[in-house]
């Protein structure tokens, strides 16, 4: 009687894929949700008050973008909404305030 014998190999390939790496980051930024708000917080409070002081001599819609932008990062982050949208608020808000900063030192 034979008896045959099977050798069984198993290979383990790592992989990273850019979208998983983009969870990971965004799970991170999860993990940190209270230090990344109090900074948040910090700058779109901060910012958008210099940059709303700058744009109500210029105009009333500059103004309304200042406002509308803060608000937005501010809702979002009292709503407890996801990372991802505290985070693009904040910077949508940011960039708004620094087109107000260098409007200002244009005119």
């Amino acid at each position: 009687m034979e008896t045959l014998i099977y050798e069984e190999k198993r290979i383990s390939i790592l992989t990273t894929n850019k979208v998983d790496s983009f969870n990971n980051f965004w799970d991170k930024l999860e993990f940190n949700r209270f230090s990344i708000i109090v900074i948040a917080l910090a700058l779109v409070g901060c910012l958008g008050g210099i940059a709303a002081g700058y744009a109500v001599q210029m105009d009333i819609t500059m103004l309304a973008a200042v406002v509308v932008a803060s608000m937005f990062t501010l809702t979002m982050v009292l709503a407890v909404a996801p990372m991802k949208y505290v985070v693009y608020g904040t910077l949508v808000a940011v960039l708004v305030d620094i087109m107000i900063y260098t409007s200002w030192v244009l005119i």
